[in-house]
């Protein structure tokens, strides 16, 4: 039996042109793509939650080394589970350059795994493989 996580409109960062719905894995990857750039107790449809914009970590104050991703991590990890759709999350974020940062993450659901990969920078994340 398939896990019902509601339905909303398409995109993960960008609403789709044709106003397709999402369902199922397919709604709760763009979900956890955008409690990952949204600033913190800033999504509209809960605006209580922990959400983390990882964009304000891409800056010269932050440390860009190992310890620097290690935060990184913990912050996007405590965003994903702040969704009590979401069981667990596993994320390993590392330092490509001083200012792009790529993050792979496997996220736990009861309808199974799924796995994103992001690329941020200062101004933008990319789904770079979900």
């Amino acid at each position: 039996m398939a896990t019902d996580y509601g339905r909303d409109i398409s995109g993960a960062i960008d609403i789709s042109p044709t106003l397709q719905e999402s369902t199922g894995l397919q709604l709760m990857r763009e979900v956890a793509v955008r409690r990952q750039y949204t600033p913190d107790a800033s999504l509209l449809s809960a605006p209580d939650e922990k959400t983390v914009d990882l964009r304000s970590f891409i800056s010269a104050d932050f440390p860009h080394n190992e310890r620097g991703a290690q935060i990184v991590a913990s912050a996007a990890v405590a965003a994903l589970q702040a969704d009590p759709r979401i069981l667990s999350a596993t994320v390993d974020a590392t330092w490509e350059t001083e200012s792009y940062m790529v993050l792979r993450e496997r996220i736990f659901t009861a309808e199974g795994p799924f796995d994103l990969v992001l690329g941020v920078n200062s101004v933008t994340i990319s789904v770079l493989r979900q």
